[in-house]
């Protein structure tokens, strides 16, 4: 079989990275100013070859002793050699081959008029290195991996100057930096980043067949991308801007000054304390529970006014608008194994982190149509209207129509199948409430009291219900009750919050012990590297990584585990294990590659979200095949694009079926999914 690894340098006027300005890499591909100044390929074992598509740099590199030397002994190939290698190739990789695609399409393919790239040829080595969980950079896999990269300081320097235009000069006004050595240094780069990529791919675990036929489904679904309403975000952009500049001055005159602009959150807060007003932070459920209280009428008003100018909204909006390509689609929002477990990550426009209470159709057309004045009556601020229309901006291309479903509380239904938790299962089986069955448990009230007193909207059990659910699956303690709780605005006393959760454990005997159970097998798989199960989940040793065998088959890796002992909160020593893994800061964001440590909620949590993917990958592949292309998918819902239907009701009814088909190795689980079709995005 053979295989071609290939890499691109290339160089736009679009800037594909950096903050409030990327534009993601679609709309950088079909850019009219972005050009592939050289192409890396390595066929098989074979030394690097190197192709330059434009004749004005074919003479740069003649200009140059080492150019003139490839020229002599054959590296630097001909249109036709590239056109063969494509052609006769079996694999075609890169890292983080989408890139290479894109490019190679617009620019090599449709602009150069070499063959394009078929996708099912495609590999990634990227991808190959996401899915054993080490380090997705190539520097960073390569140094997990022990393979030898030869770091070129000068040649990434180089690269990083001839990406982008220079500042024109008096005595040189090109646009570009076209330095011949530095290009001959550039190519060099170029070549040694492929030798290092191929190496790297030699070294790593191959994807599994479905893995990478659910690869290269992504790199479909990306492809297709999301409809964006420009007009909408234009309209709502400039009402939020209209907004502001209306309430600063006023926020300004009642802080007298010592509050100017929507960044300075803590001379906020402290100012709010010298009013007699004690806020332990800005966050939205801190704010609203401030506005519930007797305030005097300047320091409500300012409280509102803050609350408002602290959306972020519009910098989501703008993100949109950068991401969007020529035809108002905007691509590649989704990262394949974006997390350990296989789930995706997002990219750019982040659709996993917009607010929920999203705008209905009616409901948004009412708010694009309106002027500022009725807005802020009707919604309270302009910047609460544009952040519940968020969503709603990401719609259906006119005279089609978005079909979405989302699955029920599938976290929960998985733990419960793969702890054998029958009772709760049922729960489900049967359409109970699940908040009210854990409510139940906390309060020792009945099931079907509750229920009725929730239907008179009397039932403030079901909140605790809800944050003890939530909390409480992963080995969760009072700690992450409160956390839970704080994210829904609640405040529960420390003695109520362990009351809940001991509850909640009663309830749940065979999820503890999953807990307990997983450890177990983990650290005996360790220890004696041999194979350990426990339930429907087993762990074994391969190569230098411990791991989980999921009931599909799909395998979670942990690398460079071994085994220590640790004491508990009781004092106890324990037998736990350290391995080596990505943690996000507490924001989120940077994520840093450091020695992690398991324990049994979080094997817990792993293997749930796990099979959850699992799960909605099945679905995915069920709805793509019966003729839904899907545009997006978020969390645990898939999101397809179709001409809008005369039934819209057999749709969906024939969407959330399709998603629900469980796979042979899930028999049993409880599957549920709702869905609804319109024009525009909603939650």
């Amino acid at each position: 079989m053979n295989k071609l690894t290939i890499d691109l340098e290339t160089r736009s006027r679009t800037k594909l990275t950096g903050p409030k300005v990327a534009r993601g890499l679609y709309p950088y591909a079909e850019d009219p100013s972005t050009d592939v100044l050289c192409v890396a390929l390595k066929w098989n074992d074979e030394p690097v070859k190197l192709f330059v598509p434009s004749e004005k740099w074919i003479k740069l590199l003649a200009a140059t002793v080492t150019g003139k030397m490839w020229i002599a002994d054959g590296t630097l190939l001909t249109w036709d050699q590239v056109a063969d290698m494509v052609n006769r190739a079996d694999i075609i990789e890169a890292h983080n081959v989408n890139f290479e695609r894109q490019l190679w399409f617009h620019v090599v393919h449709r602009r150069y008029g070499l063959p394009d790239l078929p996708r099912i040829k495609l590999r990634c080595s990227a991808a190959k290195a996401a899915t054993v969980a080490i380090p997705r950079d190539l520097l960073g896999a390569c140094n997990v991996m022990g393979t030898e990269v030869k770091k070129d300081e000068e040649g990434k320097r180089v690269m990083m100057k001839m990406c982008k235009p220079r500042t024109p000069t008096k005595n040189n006004p090109s646009e570009w930096h076209e330095d011949p050595s530095d290009f001959a240094k550039l190519c060099r780069y170029c070549m040694t980043d492929v030798d290092a990529e191929h190496s790297l791919s030699e070294k790593l675990p191959e994807m599994p067949e479905y893995e990478q036929a659910l690869f290269l489904l992504d790199m479909a679904i990306n492809e297709r991308g999301i409809y964006c309403d420009l007009e909408a975000i234009d309209k709502a952009t400039a009402m939020v801007t209209q907004n502001e500049g209306n309430l600063l001055p006023e926020i300004q005159a009642i802080t007298r000054g010592q509050v100017t602009s929507t960044r300075q959150t803590e001379e906020f807060r402290q100012w709010a304390w010298r009013q007699g007003l004690k806020l332990p932070d800005l966050k939205k459920y801190t704010l609203e529970d401030a506005l519930k209280e007797e305030l005097p009428a300047y320091l409500h008003r300012a409280v509102e006014i803050r609350q408002a100018l602290s959306m972020t909204s519009v910098s989501k909006a703008d993100t949109m608008k950068r991401w969007a390509c020529s035809d108002r689609r905007i691509r590649g929002a989704m990262m394949y194994h974006g997390a350990s477990t296989g789930r995706w990550a997002g990219k750019g426009i982040q659709p996993q982190n917009y607010p929920r209470n999203a705008f209905n159709d009616e409901e948004f057309e009412e708010f694009i149509s309106s002027d500022l004045q009725w807005v802020n009556m009707l919604y309270g601020s302009a910047q609460l209207a544009a952040s519940r229309a968020l969503r709603g901006m990401l719609c259906a291309a006119p005279g089609n129509s978005l079909l979405c479903a989302d699955y029920s509380g599938i976290e929960s239904r998985v733990l419960a199948w793969l702890a054998c938790d029958e009772d709760k299962m049922n729960v489900f089986r049967t359409g109970k409430d699940p908040y009210l069955y854990a409510a139940s448990a906390i309060y020792g009230k009945s099931y079907e009291d509750l229920e009725a007193a929730k239907k008179e909207g009397k039932c403030p059990e079901r909140k605790i219900g809800k944050v003890v659910e939530l909390a409480s699956g992963y080995q969760g303690w009072v700690g992450a009750f409160a956390s839970m709780a704080d994210n829904y605005g609640i405040v529960v006393p420390e003695e109520e919050a362990k009351k809940a959760v001991s509850a909640w454990r009663d309830k749940h005997p065979s999820i503890v012990a999953f807990w307990h159970g997983l450890m177990a097998a983990a650290v005996n798989t360790v220890k004696s590297g041999k194979e350990h199960s426990y339930g429907r989940i087993k762990f074994l040793i391969k190569d230098r990584w411990l791991c989980m065998r999921l009931p599909s088959g799909r395998l979670l890796y942990y690398y460079d585990p071994y085994t220590y002992q640790a004491e508990d909160k009781y004092g106890r020593l324990r037998d736990t294990i350290s391995f080596w893994g990505y943690k996000t800061d507490k924001d989120g964001g940077v994520k840093q590659w450091q020695q992690l440590h398991l324990y049994g909620g979080l094997l817990a949590e792993n293997a749930t979200q796990a099979v959850a993917r699992d799960i909605l990958v099945n679905g995915m592949f069920h709805v793509e095949q019966s003729g839904y292309p899907i545009v997006m998918h978020v969390h645990d819902e898939a999101v397809a694009e179709i001409p809008t239907p005369a039934d819209p009701e057999y749709h969906i009814k024939e969407f959330e079926r399709l998603l629900c088909v469980l796979p042979a190795w899930a028999e049993g689980l409880p599957l549920s999914a709702e869905g609804w079709c319109g024009r525009r995005y909603r939650k």
